[in-house]
């Protein structure tokens, strides 16, 4: 037999961030990685909408890439200090895995970062927080399953922890985070990892030099539907160099029209269109496009 869960509720568009504000509780703690979050002012909303919704509100912040046993257990240790009913993972796949092993860490104080890892062997969780995830990117989609990949850094291990008890509660996707993400130009290039008990071995060459940007993602690996106790680890690292980027005049004039419409929609989104007047010219390396639409929409809500 086979199982498939997903989270109870997920919100997705433009503004689902606001979606904490219906949230229940008495206290959140919101796990963040890097400054991403905060320099794009993303962390100081989610921080408003919780206090709207009446809840204490404590940061956890500075979770790494790849995050460590050690991170999971000072963040496990500042939850139990806190007390918070909500966990709130915010960022890319890094903080929402590490939130999800602090999580059991809250519930379960005793158990050891070994018996996390058991495949399917956590305890029920939920008996003292719901857990919500808010992606920034679009890549692992730890938002929405129930694994998470913690490194043990001293002996040089990733380790899966996969139960549908940390599949989050909540997740939310709002466009408006991963539209921060940086646009990137030049070669990729990506490595392969396998991931087995307590070994590791590389599927593909070595890293590139350098502190490029990049992308990891982890692949559960399955037999007939069944999950199997090792995992794939697939990171993509992005070539930077500067570059103009060109396009045709009807490439121009597609991208125009997606944005013209896309801003009609966010304006009036139950909008019915009956007709378009475009108005295009090209000038000096530019395209201006200019478009009149007929609609039939509810202007007074």
């Amino acid at each position: 037999m086979a199982r498939f869960t997903l989270p109870r509720d997920l919100y997705h568009g433009k503004g689902a961030l606001e979606a904490l504000k219906t949230f229940k509780g008495k206290k959140a703690m919101i796990c963040v990685g890097g400054g991403s979050m905060k320099r794009f002012g993303f962390l100081d909303k989610a921080e408003q909408y919780l206090k709207e919704a009446g809840m204490e509100v404590q940061l956890f912040e500075g979770i790494e890439p790849d995050p460590s046993v050690e991170t999971v257990m000072k963040g496990a240790q500042a939850m139990l200090e806190f007390e918070p009913d909500w966990i709130i993972a915010m960022g890319g796949g890094s903080p929402i895995d590490a939130a999800k092993a602090m999580w059991i860490k809250y519930e379960y104080p005793d158990i050891t970062f070994e018996d996390m890892c058991k495949v399917f062997g956590i305890p029920a969780l939920r008996n003292k927080a719901h857990f919500c995830a808010i992606s920034s990117t679009s890549g692992t989609a730890t938002e929405v399953t129930a694994f998470s990949i913690i490194t043990d850094y001293e002996k040089g291990i990733k380790y899966p922890i996969a139960d549908f008890e940390i599949t989050p509660d909540v997740a939310i996707v709002d466009p408006e985070l991963a539209e921060t993400m940086p646009q990137l130009t030049g070669k990729n290039t990506t490595n392969y990892k396998l991931f087995f008990a307590e070994h590791s071995a590389a599927l593909s060459p070595s890293a590139p030099d350098g502190d490029g940007l990049c992308r990891t993602r982890h692949l559960q690996l399955e037999v007939f539907g069944l999950p199997l106790p090792c995992a794939v680890e697939e990171t993509i690292y992005y070539g930077q160099q500067q570059k103009m980027m060109y396009r045709t005049e009807a490439q121009a004039l597609t991208l125009a029209r997606l944005q013209g419409l896309r801003a009609l929609h966010d304006a009036f989104p139950d909008a019915e269109i009956f007709a378009r007047r475009e108005e295009c010219t090209v000038q000096e390396d530019a395209l201006h496009y200019h478009a009149v639409y007929t609609v039939a929409a509810d202007i007074c809500t």
